[in-house]
């Protein structure tokens, strides 16, 4: 299918509560903001991110004007993609560790590689937990408490050789053109 048909479809896609029973299937997937706009202009939009190589640290202020037009007031946060969504949304989720806690000590030791704590850079241990740690880091601490208006769609691909590739090109279109906010990353 032509990438601009599954775009279409993915933004046109329903949007499911993150509650939702997603099921074993491999899929294209996004988280969407539902909420007021108002509320995202006030979040905390500043991030730091490291350069290639680690040695130098860029300020990026998240900003809505990234976001396409024709989306109906949901603005997308993080795309990605899996063998098995259930599980991915899990673990993007990170249910076991509450918003107050996202920052602790204890929480901080689980990280390796942390040398500071800076509220500007978010702090994740993996991609795995790469939506919950913009989550907090938006909603300073309190992100967990904002899921009510999160939303997530999805395209269902078969999980044949075929579709890896249609899969992981779709992904990254989506990010190019979408511009989550959570999927910015650092440079390697």
């Amino acid at each position: 299918m032509e990438i601009k048909k599954l775009y279409e479809n993915f933004i046109n896609a329903d949007l499911y509560f993150i509650d939702h029973n997603f099921l074993d299937i491999s899929a294209v997937y996004g988280f969407w903001w539902t909420g007021s706009k108002k509320k995202l202009i006030d979040g905390k939009r500043d991030i730091e991110l490291k350069g290639p190589g680690n040695n130098k640290l860029h300020t990026i202020t998240w900003q809505l004007s990234w976001f396409p037009d024709k989306l109906n007031n949901k603005y997308p946060l993080y795309i990605g993609k899996t063998q098995n969504l259930q599980q991915r949304i899990s673990q993007h989720l990170c249910n076991n560790i509450k918003s107050k806690k996202w920052y602790s000590v204890n929480h901080l030791k689980k990280f390796k590689n942390v040398q500071m704590i800076n509220r500007k850079r978010l702090l994740k241990r993996t991609s795995m937990c790469q939506f919950r740690a913009g989550l907090e880091h938006l909603f300073t601490s309190n992100g967990f408490e904002e899921i009510e208006h999160i939303k997530i769609s999805y395209l269902e691909f078969d999980k044949t050789d075929e579709k890896v590739a249609e899969r992981f090109y779709l992904e990254d279109y989506l990010i190019g053109y979408l511009r989550p906010w959570f999927n910015l990353d650092s440079e390697r």
